[in-house]
């Protein structure tokens, strides 16, 4: 059974919550905190698997506490609570898993944590072989927060200087191809005069070296008299392993549903945890970022397409909730999520989607939803 921690201001809030939450017989609510900066004394300590954070609270507010559990501990599981839903977009850029809105009912919670039991099985090792890659192997995380983690480390690296940091994200999206030195001299230091420009490039390259050496990183720099490259080795790079089994999926000519098919959706999916450097204003990443994106979201239509042939539509659901995450303005999967509320004959969920859908477009573009889906929506609504 997973651990559960709740953290809110008000103590008749806790009580629902905890109510809830246990009724569903998946989660333990092992402690429940009226004040922010205890649960963050305490977090390390009380290891929980999952939080609920209310994010309207006076002293700290959710999402910047949020910020800070994920700091302690990136992997516990932030499930937001709110009577006001224009917090969504807010919540999922601190990566948290979901959120529910007040008042909770049992449907809600039974799919909440549904989903995060859902993400942790993604998350296991389904084999010894796996096993003995995340604890032996290091591992380079590209698609959402740049992260690197040494041999039988689960610390991420940190790095000397940003430079040194960017440095190794670019050698990491050409790894195995020679890099000029001066195209990296005009990327990092494009104001600077050549000979201060490759003296800082070999300081960097210096500093890179030995912070990879120093924790254990299963890769290697190497260099040639033009320029500089770097050997994974070891190393799991996951832009790599998401590419490669989307090429694969482009290669496959069987059938949609077929199981061959649907285990590299499935591989493929479950590495993309967001933007390329999602975290990182790396100007070079932006078009090659743009090209995994639109790699991720065909492969999404395509799973949801397989997992609708075989009814598994809450399957289906919770992959383009996720999308929506990701990709909140893609039309196409927010009236894939109208239509199976509408399957469901659940309304209010309905509704709660195009409300947030709208409320996106217009506090982030500034436009209202095209006449297609304001059809479709209206269509729907109708039928209920």
């Amino acid at each position: 059974m997973l651990r559960a921690i709740t953290i809110d201001d008000e103590e008749p809030n806790h009580i629902l919550l905890k109510r809830a939450i246990e009724q569903n017989g998946q989660l333990e609510v092992i402690k429940q905190y009226t004040h922010p900066e205890i649960a963050l004394e305490q977090i390390r300590e009380m290891k929980p698997d999952v939080a609920f954070v209310d994010i309207e609270m006076p002293d700290m507010n959710g999402l910047e506490l949020a910020e800070k559990i994920l700091a302690i501990d990136g992997h516990i599981q932030i499930i937001f609570v709110t009577a006001y839903s224009q917090y969504a977009i807010e919540a999922f850029k601190v990566n948290a898993l979901d959120y529910i809105l007040k008042p909770i009912d049992s449907q809600e919670m039974s799919r909440v944590v549904h989903k995060i039991l859902n993400y942790r099985s993604l998350q296991r090792p389904e084999s010894a072989k796996e096993t003995h890659e995340i604890t032996h192997k290091g591992k380079i995380l590209c698609l959402g927060e740049f992260e690197v983690y040494g041999q039988h480390s689960k610390q991420k690296v940190q790095w000397m200087t940003a430079k040194v940091e960017e440095l190794l994200a670019y050698l990491v999206i050409y790894a195995g191809k020679p890099v000029d030195k001066w195209k990296l001299c005009d990327l990092l230091w494009p104001s600077l005069d050549p000979e201060k420009a490759t003296t800082n490039l070999h300081t960097s390259i210096y500093r890179l070296k030995k912070t990879i050496s120093s924790k254990q990183v299963p890769i290697q720099i190497k260099s040639s008299k033009n320029g500089y490259w770097v050997e994974l080795m070891e190393c799991l790079l996951d832009v790599q392993e998401f590419e490669r089994r989307y090429a694969d999926l482009e290669k496959c000519n069987q059938k949609p549903s077929s199981e061959n098919e649907m285990a590299l959706l499935m591989e493929a999916e479950k590495y993309f945890r967001g933007e390329l450097f999602e975290n990182k204003a790396y100007l070079w990443s932006a078009a090659h970022g743009e090209a995994i994106n639109q790699m991720y979201i065909r492969l999404v239509y395509r799973l949801v397409d397989s997992f609708f042939q075989t009814q598994s539509f809450e399957k289906g659901l919770e992959q383009l909730k996720k999308l929506l995450r990701f990709f909140p303005y893609e039309e196409k999967a927010c009236i894939l999520v109208m239509d199976i509320y509408e399957h469901q004959k659940d309304k209010p969920a309905l509704m709660r989607q195009y409300q947030q859908y709208s409320q996106y477009l217009l506090k982030e573009l500034g436009c209202k939803p095209s006449q297609t889906i304001e059809k479709q929506y209206e269509k729907l609504i109708k039928s209920l």
